[in-house]
C-alpha cells in the first residue's frame, strides 16, 4: 500500500492503480435505484442539479469514453472536488449498493459545494469520510424498510 494525490484527494493505494473508463452502461438496477433516489437525497441535501455518471475499469469490455481517471480496483464511487455537481458511481454495482454510494459521494458533493460557496470549511479527511459512509449506509437502510 501507498498514499497517492489524485487530484486534490489523497488516496491510499494499492499498487498498480487501475485506469476507469466513462461509460453509458449501468447495470439496470442500479441505474433504476439511483433515478428514484436522486431527487430525495439532492432535496434532502440542498443540492442543485445533480449529474451522476457511471464508470468501469478499463478492459471490462468498457472503450474508451470522454473521460477517465484511475484509483485502486475497488473504487465504488467518486465526487471531483472542483466539479461538485456530478458525481460518478460504478456501473457494476446492483441496486442497494449502487444507492448507498450515491449517498455517500452527494454528501461528498454537498461538503465541496458548501465550501465552494463560502457557507462552510470542509470536513477533515477522516470526518468527511465518515459521515459519507454513515449517510450511504442511512439511504441503504431507508430502502430496506
Amino acid at each position: 500500500m501507498g498514499l497517492k494525490w489524485l487530484g486534490d484527494q489523497l488516496w491510499m493505494t494499492v499498487d498498480p492503480l487501475t485506469t476507469f473508463i466513462e461509460t453509458s452502461a449501468p447495470c439496470e438496477a442500479a441505474a433504476v435505484a439511483v433515478d428514484a433516489t436522486l431527487p430525495e437525497l439532492r432535496k434532502h441535501l440542498g443540492l442543485g442539479e445533480t449529474k451522476v455518471r457511471w464508470f468501469l475499469p478499463s478492459g471490462n469490455g468498457t472503450t474508451a469514453g470522454r473521460h477517465s481517471f484511475e484509483g485502486d480496483l475497488g473504487l465504488q464511487g467518486k465526487c471531483h472536488g472542483n466539479a461538485p455537481s456530478t458525481v460518478w458511481i460504478r456501473a457494476d454495482l446492483g441496486a442497494l449498493d449502487a444507492a448507498e454510494v450515491l449517498g455517500h459521494e452527494l454528501l461528498h458533493a454537498k461538503h465541496y459545494a458548501d465550501y465552494i460557496a463560502g457557507v462552510a470549511e470542509m470536513p477533515d479527511g477522516d470526518a468527511g469520510e465518515q459521515a459519507a459512509l454513515a449517510y450511504g449506509h442511512s439511504v441503504r437502510q431507508a430502502l430496506l424498510d
